[in-house]
Protein backbone atom coordinates (compact mmCIF):
# COMPACT_ATOMS: atom_id res chain seq x y z
CA UNK A 1 0.00 0.00 0.00
CA UNK A 2 1.41 3.32 -0.97
CA UNK A 3 0.41 5.43 2.00
CA UNK A 4 2.61 8.34 0.98
CA UNK A 5 1.37 8.76 -2.61
CA UNK A 6 -0.67 11.95 -2.28
CA UNK A 7 -0.19 13.04 -5.89
CA UNK A 8 -1.76 10.17 -7.84
CA UNK A 9 -5.51 10.58 -7.73
CA UNK A 10 -7.87 7.65 -7.46
CA UNK A 11 -10.28 7.16 -10.35
CA UNK A 12 -13.24 9.47 -9.75
CA UNK A 13 -15.61 6.55 -9.07
CA UNK A 14 -13.33 5.38 -6.23
CA UNK A 15 -13.12 8.74 -4.48
CA UNK A 16 -15.31 9.18 -1.41
CA UNK A 17 -15.67 10.98 1.90
CA UNK A 18 -14.70 9.01 5.01
CA UNK A 19 -16.51 9.91 8.21
CA UNK A 20 -14.10 9.68 11.15
CA UNK A 21 -15.15 8.48 14.61
CA UNK A 22 -14.95 12.06 15.89
CA UNK A 23 -17.49 13.17 13.27
CA UNK A 24 -15.00 14.94 10.99
CA UNK A 25 -15.03 14.11 7.30
CA UNK A 26 -11.92 13.25 5.30
CA UNK A 27 -11.98 13.38 1.51
CA UNK A 28 -10.35 10.31 0.00
CA UNK A 29 -9.05 11.48 -3.37
CA UNK A 30 -5.56 9.97 -3.73
CA UNK A 31 -3.99 6.55 -3.24
CA UNK A 32 -2.16 7.96 -0.21
CA UNK A 33 -5.46 9.13 1.32
CA UNK A 34 -7.02 5.72 0.76
CA UNK A 35 -4.23 3.52 2.05
CA UNK A 36 -3.10 5.71 4.96
CA UNK A 37 -6.70 5.85 6.19
CA UNK A 38 -6.99 2.08 5.73
CA UNK A 39 -3.83 1.57 7.79
CA UNK A 40 -4.95 3.86 10.60
CA UNK A 41 -8.50 2.47 10.78
CA UNK A 42 -7.52 -1.20 10.62
CA UNK A 43 -4.16 -1.26 12.37
CA UNK A 44 -4.26 1.83 14.60
CA UNK A 45 -0.85 2.76 13.23
CA UNK A 46 0.42 5.50 10.95
CA UNK A 47 4.15 4.75 11.03
CA UNK A 48 6.32 4.06 8.02
CA UNK A 49 7.47 1.62 7.05
CA UNK A 50 4.66 -0.62 8.23
CA UNK A 51 4.43 -3.85 6.28
CA UNK A 52 1.22 -5.86 6.04
CA UNK A 53 0.85 -9.09 4.09
CA UNK A 54 -2.68 -9.74 2.84
CA UNK A 55 -4.21 -11.93 0.19
CA UNK A 56 -6.69 -10.76 -2.46
CA UNK A 57 -9.55 -11.28 0.03
CA UNK A 58 -7.86 -8.83 2.46
CA UNK A 59 -7.06 -11.64 4.91
CA UNK A 60 -3.92 -10.92 6.92
CA UNK A 61 -1.21 -13.54 6.36
CA UNK A 62 1.18 -12.56 9.12
CA UNK A 63 1.44 -10.02 11.94
CA UNK A 64 2.30 -6.53 10.66
CA UNK A 65 6.00 -5.70 10.68
CA UNK A 66 7.68 -2.35 11.18
CA UNK A 67 11.23 -1.57 10.15
CA UNK A 68 13.54 -4.43 11.09
CA UNK A 69 16.78 -6.08 10.05
CA UNK A 70 17.09 -7.99 6.78
CA UNK A 71 17.03 -11.51 8.28
CA UNK A 72 13.94 -10.86 10.39
CA UNK A 73 12.16 -9.30 7.41
CA UNK A 74 13.06 -12.28 5.19
CA UNK A 75 11.75 -14.75 7.79
CA UNK A 76 8.57 -12.67 8.09
CA UNK A 77 8.06 -12.82 4.32
CA UNK A 78 8.66 -16.57 4.27
CA UNK A 79 6.06 -17.12 7.00
CA UNK A 80 3.58 -15.03 5.01
CA UNK A 81 4.20 -17.16 1.92
CA UNK A 82 3.64 -20.35 3.91
CA UNK A 83 0.40 -18.95 5.34
CA UNK A 84 -0.73 -17.93 1.85
CA UNK A 85 -0.22 -21.47 0.56
CA UNK A 86 -2.34 -23.01 3.35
Amino acid sequence: MYVDDYEKELPEEEQFTYLKANGNAKKIKTYGDKWSTFQIVNFKNASQPYYILMNANLEILNTPQQYTDEDTYFDWLQKGIRNFKK
